[in-house]
């Protein structure tokens, strides 16, 4: 079991991270053992949910890998030519589309994040992002919705966001933990393999994103508990130096999600064992 333990922490316990649940997709910039780069070009960024939906990149568009640029950690930086194919990584929604998306960025240009790499019609064309620097985008074709984008987001500077889609449902975003909005009832359409494959970066042809990518984790529900939106925003406040973006009110605003003590006590049994090993020169 995965553990982390923060820079900015006033302790030394383990803290929470996505390990603790089930993630369709975890891509996590920060762990330089799940990229692969070459003179700073990524070519793969693997996926840590264990799906093995792994990102990549062909020559000569590969994003960069820029070490200790956000709160110490490393990020992966597209340039506005850069993009990264998640192949058949995103069509687990085409059995249900349900899902949430958890991204850390920061824009320098307002595009898609994730979607489908073609703009073919129908139920295979999926994007979700942005549509301009003054409102996103979660859409699926002839099915568009995008609220606002309101002084939640911090213009310029390190975000984290939540996208939902609830499909017979609602649509919604969140910034920094705080609502930017909600679509009507029974927006949110059924989808189907994407059209062309999955991609981050580079979506139905609508441009491709400048921005520096932290962290990506999805979940294969539109509805996670309320404690496990909590302590991913809290996970993602803390990792990436952006809890102050946290409102006053979150459980996480004073410190970072722990482990549930069932976790705790494997991480320690994990620990003894390591120890036992040593002193026996295993």
């Amino acid at each position: 079991m995965a553990s982390l333990v923060l820079a900015t922490s006033a302790s030394a316990e383990p803290l929470w991270t996505p390990a603790e649940i089930t993630t369709a997709i975890w891509l996590d910039a920060a762990d330089a053992t799940t990229v692969t780069e070459t003179a700073g070009a990524v070519s793969q960024w693997n996926d840590k949910s264990g799906n093995g939906r792994d990102a990549t990149a062909g020559a000569g568009i590969e994003p960069d890998y820029v070490l200790a640029e956000q709160n110490g950690l490393n990020v992966i930086r597209f340039d506005g030519s850069q993009y990264l194919d998640l192949g058949t990584g995103l069509d687990w929604m085409a059995v249900d589309a349900d899902h949430v998306a958890f991204v850390v960025l920061k824009n320098d240009s307002y595009k898609n994040i994730y979607g489908a790499a073609n703009g073919s019609a129908g139920d295979a064309s999926l994007h979700i992002g942005f549509s301009s620097d003054s409102s996103y985008r979660l859409n699926r074709w002839s099915n568009d919705w995008g609220p606002a984008i309101t002084a939640n987001y911090n213009s310029g500077e390190y975000n984290f966001l939540r996208f939902g889609w609830d499909e017979g449902g609602e649509k919604f975003v969140y910034a920094n933990a705080k609502l930017e909005g909600t679509s009507g009832s029974h927006v949110a359409s059924g989808l189907s393999a994407m059209a062309g494959g999955g991609r981050i970066g580079n979506v139905v042809g609508q441009g491709l994103l400048d921005a520096d990518l932290c962290e990506f984790v999805m979940l294969d529900t539109a509805a996670p508990t309320q404690d496990t939106v909590d302590k991913m925003e809290g996970y993602l406040a803390w990792k990436w130096g952006l809890e102050s973006n946290l409102p006053g009110d979150h459980p996480y605003k004073d410190a970072a999600p722990i482990p549930e003590p069932a976790s705790l006590a494997l991480l320690a049994l994990g620990g003894l064992a390591m120890l036992r090993r040593r002193r026996l020169g295993s």
